[in-house]
């Protein structure tokens, strides 16, 4: 049987996101494949965690890349971010459990700190939000409030399609659009 692989990686980014304990066996029946499969394709939860942090590393070098792009429209790019977030859910969660993010290079983690962070001071800057928030404090916001909506999401599913406007409409009401 043939595997999409980011599809596989995302649900199994997905199953340790919600229990970081998971053993393989339980990982393969979220996964919907067998143990025998996902032995084969990671031979070791160790190298299954390594590709998922491999995984995850690449998305937050594509993110640091949207957010290092000259902004001109920051309310359809803040849109954009957003969709960027909730499109790669189940590796935003991954990484946000203590056992994991430590895996990820510092340098990387601290790129994308200060990429999201200039991208909150340019919109400040530019005119395009009114904050009382530095532009650490804003992605600090930002990134919990994507993170809590998502989450909650990967529990119940709640707002399925409808989470990148509730997070929009949530991050606005709390810094005002111009």
């Amino acid at each position: 049987m043939a595997y999409d692989r980011d599809e596989l990686l995302a649900k199994l980014a997905r199953a340790l996101a919600q229990n970081p304990g998971s053993s393989m066996k339980e990982l393969a029946e979220e996964a919907g494949i067998s143990k025998a499969s996902l032995h084969r394709i990671y031979s070791t939860r160790d190298s299954l965690c390594q590709t998922l942090v491999e995984h995850t590393t690449h998305i937050l070098v594509d993110l640091m890349e949207l957010l290092r792009r000259e902004h001109h429209d920051f309310d359809g790019e803040l849109k954009e971010l957003i969709a960027f977030y909730v499109k790669h859910d189940a590796f935003v969660l991954f990484i946000g459990r203590e056992a994991f993010v430590q895996m990820i290079d510092e340098a990387v983690w601290d790129s994308c700190d200060e990429a999201l962070a200039s991208f909150f001071r340019g919109g400040k800057e530019a005119g395009a939000w009114r904050a009382d928030f530095s532009s650490e404090e804003m992605r600090d916001i930002f990134r919990s409030l994507v993170v809590g909506i998502l989450e909650h999401n990967l529990w119940d599913g709640k707002y399925g399609k409808t989470a990148e406007k509730l997070i929009y409409r949530a991050l606005l009401g709390g810094i005002a659009s111009k």
